[in-house]
């Protein structure tokens, strides 16, 4: 399943690339579309010991240490057939590559 990231990086307390490392330690594929947006691919059902969403697993678990109260940061399922409208070629490429799955 491909998901969104966005993380503004002036209202979280780590890096963009802590943030890429996470992002990649947690997901079988990752592209960087800027500094703030990343799209990565991970299973649907493979956090923790109980069923998390992706979307919960990584702002309650991954990045929870990295968040306060005021950041921004978010991440939703990419839906494949409406995603690319204004995302460069390779990011739409990523998308909709099910060999990333």
């Amino acid at each position: 399943m491909k998901y969104l990231l966005f993380c503004d990086m002036n209202t979280v307390q780590c890096s963009p690339a802590t943030l890429e490392k996470v992002i990649s330690e947690n997901s079988n594929a990752y592209l960087r579309i800027t500094d703030n947006l990343w799209v990565f691919d991970a299973a649907k059902t493979s956090y923790a010991f109980e069923f998390q969403s992706v979307p919960d697993y990584y702002i309650n678990v991954l990045l929870d240490n990295y968040l306060v109260e005021n950041s921004i940061c978010f991440v939703f399922e990419a839906n494949d057939s409406n995603s690319c409208c204004n995302f460069p070629n390779n990011v739409c490429d990523f998308l909709t590559d099910d060999k990333n799955v």
